[in-house]
């Protein structure tokens, strides 16, 4: 066993820590013990150094006692490797028991981690107990009929693995009462033809290394027969668990507890379905013929109180179940610790195969488990050889027997026990296994300086109180830091309206301190953060922040409390803004190449050029994104103001850092280094111009032929606007004009069709006639002679 203290991160100290116990609960931090003392007690230990403190509490783990040293001898947890052929119990667990299991972790401070390491190896020819608990419901007879035929190879092969296997049989049906089985008088002897009586587990043959003598235990038994779907499972499997005695479970031995039903299981509060009201015991109930003779008097066991007798009593359940069952038994599995599944065939052919399987899956996998109090935290990280590491793992899978792998624990204290006990201990052991690593850990959560208390010490205040780990425990009316404060008036005591910033609030110093005789004492540090100010109501953090710094750093500004109360920067010449990020000096816009303020194509703002157009960008608007901008751009405004004194005033020309010339010959670029530009001016002609940088001193030297050449157009005289007003003008004209003629021949047309329109109406000749269908009614009427 081999141990490693780590760092810790500290997190932030609580500097309102009023006890030493307190502070040094917080992982990093330490509680000066000097008297006059007067910062934040309780901090870094680097931080109290720093602020005067020379004699503090910080306790530091201790590895190297006595006792520890006696103890780190220990290296695995199991080695345990026989070749003896004794087959005796007694004689294989005195020869094996471990001898040293456990070991001391002193001055264990809350938040620190701390790490050892804890090394299993896999034992060869270790001693196998498997207890078959058999469902032997009525639906269960062929797998009965096949387990009788395969007894003795199931014996057989299991002896293989190991020379120290023995073998138990059980079987169980369901509860004796109603509503799981028929109880009419009929039905209760014989509830199905060839069934024996129903019970809830029996235990048949406890575990015996005679392998025939299985075989013909279980040739006797038969099925029986219960009503409803799920079995009494839960209650078998509990007795199993906590029956040692009974069952004959060895104390050095790998438990495997094979459980093969085709059925569901009851859980707890089914059995209030039979008037069985009173929770499972977890206790022993197997009379003298083995049979649990109390299951009408318990309820059936829960989940978690059955995981918690099988890992007590290092036993793996393995549940070999039809594929209907299969979902219901996986997800029971993820709730008991160590639990396998397997997928039975409907009349148990295979069951020896899930045997073999399942056991070599066991013994090839190392998981290691923990009872450590919630109090203790633990991360455990497996490295299983090979440079297989796995972080919060806690189980090495393919390991073959004799291989060792390494567990790295460390823990964590996050706190003490709630009865102040500092002394705790906790199991490591490998799952499925009587073997067990305890570690014992002492929490440090008081301060030794607590147990010396100097009583009327002259430290406070005329002996007004008890000095204890550098601060004063106030006697009866006084009180202060240093009990100075006279406290015999309660209303002096209760007294806070002059640590009042105003009327209108019930904020004492602002949140920020204590009122102490009547005065705002702030807290000195928090994180690095000052509060000050008659009612603590100023920080020196509260400031902008610029650049990650407030005010951006001491060498920009400072955070002051202004005369409103107010926190703000107060910036130190040079720099300007709410968080002293501007610069007042024009001198870091100045392009080096032209000696110009941002190279005339923007403002300076805060240090920074803002190019003017958005095609200009760059430190000092030099680039431009377009294709038509060049280098030679960057001395156009220069060669105007110097040759044409047009454009910059005479100041910003002034700074022009150029060196301008008038030629009128440019240099030609096949001899020289010089570059040639050109640029149009307002008169909208072109100036030549071409530069070079001097090899000395980088200065730029620019040549200039200051006749502008222009185009034939403005040598006439004739001006460009002038001709493009015309043309649109003449355009807009000849539109007008067809408009009008269009008008008027559509107003001809309609003219002349209006005229022949009245001509038509003048020409027509109306007559009147009848309608030639129509004939006129007889009006007269004959009376008939008939009567």
């Amino acid at each position: 066993m081999t141990t490693q203290f780590l760092e810790s991160n500290c997190e932030e100290c609580p500097s309102l820590s009023k006890t030493c116990h307190e502070c040094i609960s917080m992982p990093g931090c330490a509680w000066c013990k000097n008297e006059t003392f007067l910062g934040s007690r309780c901090d870094t230990v680097e931080s109290l150094t720093i602020t005067g403190c020379y004699s503090y509490e910080n306790p530091m783990p201790i590895f190297e006692t006595p006792k520890f040293q006696r103890l780190r001898r220990i290296i695995n947890v199991l080695t345990y490797d026989d070749d003896d052929d004794n087959d005796d119990d007694e004689h294989y667990e005195e020869k094996h028991s471990p001898r040293n299991s456990s070991f001391w972790m002193d001055t264990f401070k809350l938040g620190e981690p701390h790490r050892f390491t804890v090394k299993v190896r896999q034992a060869l020819n270790y001693p196998v107990d498997l207890y078959y608990l058999m469902d032997l419901s009525y639906s269960m007879g062929d797998d009965l009929t096949n387990l009788k035929r395969l007894a003795e190879a199931l014996g057989d092969s299991l002896k293989t693995t190991t020379r120290r296997a023995k073998l138990g049989f059980g079987s169980f049906v369901d509860k004796p009462i109603l509503p799981y089985i028929d109880i009419t008088s009929s039905a209760i002897d014989e509830p199905c033809r060839g069934c024996e009586k129903a019970y809830s587990f029996r235990n048949v043959h406890p575990l015996h290394n005679d392998v025939n003598e299985f075989a013909t235990k279980i040739n006797d038994v038969s099925v029986s027969g219960n009503l409803d779907m799920p079995e009494g499972t839960f209650d078998a499997v509990m007795q199993v668990s906590v029956c040692n005695e009974q069952i004959g479970w060895r104390k050095k031995a790998r438990k495997l507890l094979l459980v093969t039903t085709d059925a569901s299981t009851h859980i707890q509060g089914d059995g209030r379905i039979g008037g069985v009201f009173t929770p499972n015991d977890g206790a022993c109930h197997i009379d003298e013929y083995g049979v649990y003779n109390q299951s009408h008097l318990y309820d059936y066991p829960s989940v978690a109180f059955l995981n918690e007798k099988l890992v007590k009593n290092n036993i793996i359940p393995i549940f070999a179940v039809p594929s209907s069952s299969r979902e219901v038994y996986n997800r029971l599995s993820v709730l008991i610790q160590g639990a396998r599944t397997a997928t039975l065939s409907t009349d148990s052919r295979n069951v020896v195969g899930i045997i073999q399987h399942i056991y070599n899956e066991i013994t090839e996998t190392v998981e290691i488990a923990h009872d450590a109090p919630k109090n203790l935290q633990l991360k455990i990280t497996a490295n299983c050889g090979d440079d297989v590491r796995d972080e919060n793992s806690k189980v090495c899978s393919g390991i073959n027997l004799g291989r060792e792998v390494t567990f790295e624990i460390e823990i964590t204290a996050q706190g003490c026990m709630p009865d102040g006990a500092t002394n705790q201990s906790f199991n490591i052991y490998p799952i499925g296994l009587d073997e067990q690593l305890t570690v014992h850990v002492d929490v440090y959560c008081e301060c030794t300086c607590e147990n010396i208390r100097e009583l009327n010490s002259d430290s406070c205040t005329d002996g007004n109180g008890t000095l204890s780990c550098g601060t004063c425990d106030c006697n009866h009316g006084r009180y202060g830091d240093y009990c100075e404060c006279d406290g015999n008036n309660l209303g002096d005591i209760l007294d806070t309206s002059a640590c009042k910033s105003n009327n209108q609030t019930d904020v004492i110093c602002s949140g920020r301190g204590e009122c102490i005789c009547g005065e705002c004492r702030c807290q000195e540090k928090l994180d690095g953060e000052n509060f000050y100010g008659s009612y603590c109501e100023c920080s020196n953090k509260s400031c902008p922040i610029y650049n990650g710094e407030v005010c951006g750093g001491t060498d920009r500004g400072e955070c002051k409390c202004d005369g409103g109360r107010v926190s703000r920067c107060s910036c130190k010449p040079g720099y300007s803004g709410h968080s002293c990020d501007c610069l007042t000096s024009d001198d870091t816009c100045i392009s080096p190449q032209t000696g110009l303020i941002c190279n005339a194509k923007g403002t300076c703002k805060c240090g920074s050029c803002s190019c003017s157009s958005s095609k200009f960008y760059g430190q000092f608007c030099e680039s431009c994104v377009t294709e038509d901008c060049t280098e030679c751009d960057l001395h156009v405004d220069c060669i105007k103001c110097n040759i044409f004194e047009v454009g910059l005033s005479k100041d910003e020309c002034a700074m022009c850092s150029q060196i301008i010339k008038e030629v009128p010959v440019l240099p030609d670029d096949n001899t020289t280094s010089f570059r040639k530009c050109s640029y149009i001016d307002d008169d909208e002609c072109t100036v030549l111009f071409s530069y070079s940088k001097a090899e000395i001193n980088n200065t730029i030297v620019i040549y200039v032929n200051p006749v502008p050449k222009c185009s034939s157009t403005k040598k006439t005289g004739l001006p460009i606007l002038a001709l493009i007003i015309g043309i649109s003008m003449g355009i807009v004209l000849l539109g007008v004009i067809f408009i009008i003629l269009f008008r008027t021949y559509t107003w001809y047309l309609d003219k002349k069709e209006y005229e022949q329109l009245i001509q038509e109406q003048k020409n027509v000749q109306w007559q009147k006639s009848d309608n030639p269908l129509y004939k006129q009614g007889n009006p007269n009427f004959q009376e008939s002679n008939v009567r």
